[in-house]
């Protein structure tokens, strides 16, 4: 609503060692002619992170970051998110921390309302800041679609629910492994 606009993007450090990024992301801030740039601390901390996505809530003035992040060469990645409020970052939240697990093509919406009923049974709508999150996850068992709710109660998670998407459709992953499936048609 005060016309900043926030970017993401990837850099590379090709002096890294094994304690430091080689890939890592950095927030652009801009209103107007000012413009700062600044590492994310979350993605310094080793491995190779990319895939960032932002969310922003206006009501608490806080812009949530999620990205991916590559470990033991590139074998494995966990999803991770971090906030960012009043020019301080929060410590980066594993979203989901199966080790071993390699995870891609992550996508996040945000809505704003919940629909609940009221004391005369009537479905109304009421505010309430969500994040859904949805990405593919790969085992050496197989591999299916992955979706977590994240709900923000005044620009700080409350709670986060994580489902495998068949879960949706009453069935279990050893029950619909969805290795026969396209994630065309999962998604």
């Amino acid at each position: 609503s005060d016309g900043t606009l926030y970017t993401v993007e990837i850099a590379n450090n090709q002096e890294a060692t094994n304690d430091e990024s080689s890939w890592y992301l950095v927030l652009t801030t801009q209103n107007g002619a000012h413009r700062t740039s600044a590492p994310v601390p979350g993605s310094l901390a080793g491995g190779a992170h990319s895939n960032p996505a932002l969310g922003y809530d206006a009501e608490s003035d806080t812009l949530f970051l999620f990205w991916q992040q590559a470990q033991n060469g590139r074998l494995s990645s966990r999803l991770l998110f971090a906030s960012y409020q009043k020019d301080k970052w929060s410590e980066a939240t594993t979203l989901d921390s199966v080790d071993w697990d390699l995870r891609r093509n992550l996508r996040i919406a945000v809505t704003r309302f919940i629909e609940t009923g009221d004391v005369s049974g009537k479905h109304i709508l009421v505010p309430q800041l969500t994040v859904h999150a949805v990405w593919w996850q790969e085992t050496g068992m197989g591999e299916w679609a992955r979706y977590a709710m994240l709900t923000i109660d005044r620009g700080v998670v409350k709670d986060i629910q994580l489902r495998s998407l068949p879960e949706f459709a009453g069935l279990t992953i050893n029950r619909a492994p969805l290795r026969s499936m396209s994630p065309h048609e999962v998604l």
